[in-house]
């Protein structure tokens, strides 16, 4: 059977840095390029407000492994 994987990734449009850290941003297809195993049947943007007011763009993804 397909197993399932998903991600909640800091967005492209979002922060470069996450407690003084760097991150790692994505799309969609920055996801799916890396997942070619894999079909993608979701995807969803979030936009979260921090405790400081400073919104942080996020997107999640759902993917299904491919048979």
């Amino acid at each position: 059977m397909g197993g399932y994987a998903l991600f909640a990734e800091f967005s492209k449009d979002g922060a470069t840095q996450c407690a003084g850290l760097d991150v790692t941003r994505y799309d969609v297809d920055m996801l799916q390029n890396r997942l070619s195993n894999y079909e993608l049947i979701k995807s969803q943007e979030y936009l979260y407000i921090n405790p400081n007011k400073s919104p942080r763009p996020y997107i999640y993804t759902l993917f299904q492994r491919k048979l």
